[in-house]
């Protein structure tokens, strides 16, 4: 365990705060060794104040007379540090940066005592460091950190003199600090409780370093200044590269190794390669992101880094450390992104040996995926959820990716009982709510106890299934937020994230007016395919030319037909072919997705979902006895259509956005369809009413066609349905990148091609 932080005075912090406010009415210089802390002390409060109604008037009354009324706000300090675990643990952190700073540090047990009693022969090492380096990082890492660093060091420079391999240590805790995220999951006893900035400045003067970029609590990634302006290209000409993603990692490693190293790449094409459509097409002018998701490994750093491109260099590269926690059969991750869009993924499976094994081999992988075009208009907010299941429990593992570069990494969200059971709980009350509807709709109370109803399962989700974090950044930012595009990169199955109803953090009052999928432009995405192997990102530009209706007559829907004849006319007046099928059989749609004659197909229809099975018998209904299923969408020449050319897949029947865990993978639509390389997919969670899913479609494609992004589309939709007070408006679930658009043909190349048609 940790030794306990300094205790908080609030007393002793007010009166800092009080001492900084009147040398800077006196224009006194503060003394240089704490002016950052008290700095960062003075923002963090006056940041929570303006946020609390209740301490605004404190906090102005203090600024107005600093030592008159500094009892008043460490009053208040102290009922909001006891109220807010959150926001105490921030203050903390920075009031025992103060105290490091300032030299008030208590005496406390250095790194060498400690060592000494677990692992006496290596004491020396630690030992050698300078005093305050050991005090400092006594109280920054736990004894099992120390232990591995000290054994690969010893394993590394063995037989090195003790000052080279003293120096050795001080390069790991350097690298590592400089690494490390610095939010850490509060229940995580293997990881440091404490960024510390003061040590790292310490080590990098001990060892002449350049000093690294400040990083705080909120695990801002740094990012590296910008390369030198290159002359201006035209307008809209974004300049591109060719770039190879490459991933190394060992095969099998041992539970007890202290860290494995990562290796990521993006690397030139070089003249023997005989696979050019590996490569990826990226921006000059924009950074690479890439996200590492390990289940099994505990990631000793950000999840999340950043690589500058440059024309002339052949290879930018980074690495990631990663320490293995449990046994098992597990995969590594790494997920590549420009902008906040995914362009794809590379994973490489890993075994993690419980017995001590030599067989460390490095594989080296390549990328595999379709890079987004390079004129592609970013998602403001990108949120990266990874499903762990590698834990006794399950854990959902969230970053956030804000205009184009981390934002935030927030501490695992452990899941206490079956999602499934839990999410299948929500997606009944709101099928039950959809069938109301249709009994009730002109009775205006239950229509208003129906909202209602939506309304608190949207606050539900958002209490159990957001970090504390991720509701603190949004409480503070959520007129930022309004109206942003988000995508939801995610390989959990249950979750209905467009629910997502935000309401004031820990006894605030505000709530917002409608879930997320209203109050911003909300799409989602999967990154992994039902082979493991890394999903293309999604395309932001979509062909629509030939557009695909399928709706059986005996479906006994009175809005099937009315959908069909609207949705073609909408096509023919937009100079879009019809390229539906003769029959609504299974042998005519069968036929159809093996010729790949289609670009857009449409199917509106009954729908269910079997979790249990959820290929094999989550079926819609065709014309005739045999449904359609997920499972039919397999074959080389389905799957290469949908690789090649990224169609778009609407199915308007209820239940087809659902899915769930297969054999060995993710089941349902969106995974079969998405996984072999869709462009869209967008079908609803639940239960939805016949006319409120044909007025649904004729929306978003009328506002699609009139150029609108796929979210601005389906917002649109989601308004205009919701006006009746249906609970369809919030069903609908859609695959793809929020702000792709139409990609039309000139009316030139239409001409012709309608005329060699016929």
């Amino acid at each position: 365990m940790n030794p306990a932080p300094p205790s908080l005075n609030c007393q002793a912090l007010v009166q800092e705060l009080a001492r900084r406010a009147c040398a800077a009415r006196d224009q006194v210089s503060a003394p240089p060794a704490a002016a950052g802390a008290v700095a960062d002390l003075w923002h963090l409060t006056a940041r929570r104040c303006q946020a609390r109604p209740d301490a605004r008037r404190v906090w102005r009354q203090f600024q107005a007379s600093p030592r008159e009324r500094s009892e008043s706000l460490a009053r208040w300090l102290e009922r909001e540090i006891q109220a807010y675990p959150g926001f105490a643990r921030q203050v903390q952190d920075l009031w025992r940066q103060f105290m490091v700073r300032a030299n008030r540090l208590p005496a406390s047990a250095t790194v060498a005592d400690r060592t000494r009693a677990a692992r006496d022969p290596d004491s020396l090492l630690a030992q050698a460091l300078p005093t305050p380096i050991q005090q400092m990082w006594s109280l920054c890492a736990p004894d099992s950190l120390t232990q591995s660093m000290i054994a690969s060091v010893e394993k590394l420079h063995a037989g090195q003199p003790l000052p080279a391999r003293v120096r050795a240590l001080a390069h790991h805790m350097t690298h590592y600090l400089r690494l490390v995220a610095p939010h850490i999951a509060e229940d995580s006893l293997e990881a440091p409780l404490y960024f510390d900035r003061a040590l790292l400045e310490l080590l990098e003067a001990h060892l002449n370093l350049p000093a690294s970029a400040a990083a705080t609590r909120s695990a801002v990634q740094a990012v590296p200044a910008p390369p030198a302006p290159t002359p201006a290209e035209p307008a809209g000409q974004a300049r591109t590269l060719l770039r190879h993603a490459e991933m190394e990692c060992p095969a099998r490693v041992w539970a007890g190794s202290p860290l494995i190293t990562v290796k990521v790449r993006l690397r030139a094409p070089q003249a023997h390669r005989t696979s050019p459509h590996l490569a990826l097409t990226l921006r000059e002018d924009m950074p690479v992101g890439v996200w590492i998701a390990s289940p099994g490994f505990d990631i000793l750093g950000p999840h999340v880094q950043t690589l500058r491109l440059q024309p002339d260099q052949d290879v930018a590269a980074t690495e990631f450390e990663l320490q293995p926690r449990a046994p098992g059969r597990t995969y590594v991750s790494v997920n590549w992104l420009q902008g906040g869009t995914p362009l794809g993924s590379i994973i490489a499976e890993v075994e993690i040996a419980e017995h001590v094994t030599t067989t460390e081999q490095k594989r080296q992988l390549e990328a595999s995926q379709l890079a987004v075009e390079p004129d592609a208009e970013s998602p403001d907010l990108t949120l990266f959820v990874h499903y762990d299941t590698m834990q006794a429990k399950p854990r959902l593992l969230m970053n956030l990716y804000c205009d184009g570069e981390l934002s935030q990494t927030y501490a695992p969200l452990t899941l206490n009982m079956d999602p499934s059971a839990y999410h299948e709980e929500i997606y009944g009350r709101l099928s039950d709510l959809t069938d109301m509807y249709d009994l009730k709709k002109a009775d205006s109370a239950a229509l208003a106890s129906m909202q209602q109803t939506v309304r608190s399962l949207g606050h539900g989700l958002w209490n159990d299934l957001i970090p504390q974090g991720l509701q603190e950044r949004y409480a503070m930012e959520r007129a930022e937020w309004r109206d942003k595009s988000l995508l939801v990169i995610t390989d959990e199955p249950h979750i209905p994230w467009e629910l997502m109803w935000p309401y004031g953090y820990q006894g605030e009052t505000w709530e917002d007016d409608a879930p997320w999928c209203l109050t911003m432009r909300m799409t989602r995405w999967l990154h992994r395919d039902s082979e493991g192997s890394g999903l293309p990102g999604p395309p932001a530009r979509l062909p629509l030319e030939r557009f695909a209706f399928v709706g059986p007559a005996n479906a006994a829907l009175a809005a099937v037909n009315a959908e069909g004849a609207d949705l073609k006319t909408l096509m023919q007046r937009a100079g879009v072919q019809d390229a539906s099928p003769p029959l609504n059989d299974w042998t005519q749609v069968q036929a159809l997705l093996e010729t790949g004659a289609y670009d857009w197909f449409h199917l509106a229809s009954h729908g269910a979902f079997a979790a249990d099975q959820p290929d094999q018998a989550s079926a819609i209904q065709l014309e005739g006895p045999q449904p359609f299923t997920p499972d039919a969408l397999v074959g080389p020449r389905i799957q290469s259509h949908l690789f090649q050319q990224r169609p778009g897949f609407v199915l308007n029947a209820c239940h087809a956005g659902r899915q769930g865990w297969a054999l060995t993978r993710l089941g349902g639509w969106a995974y079969r369809l998405v996984g072999s390389g869709a462009g869209v997919f967008m079908g609803p969670l639940w239960t939805v009413t016949d006319d409120s899913a044909r007025r649904f479609a004729a929306h978003f494609y009328a506002q699609l066609l009139e150029g609108d992004t796929v979210a601005e589309a389906l917002h649109g939709a989601r308004r205009m349905v919701r006006e009746t007070g249906d609970p369809t408006w919030i069903a609908y679930s859609a695959y793809a990148h929020p702000n792709a658009r139409l990609r039309r043909r000139a009316a030139s190349e239409q001409a012709q091609a309608t005329g060699a048609a016929s």
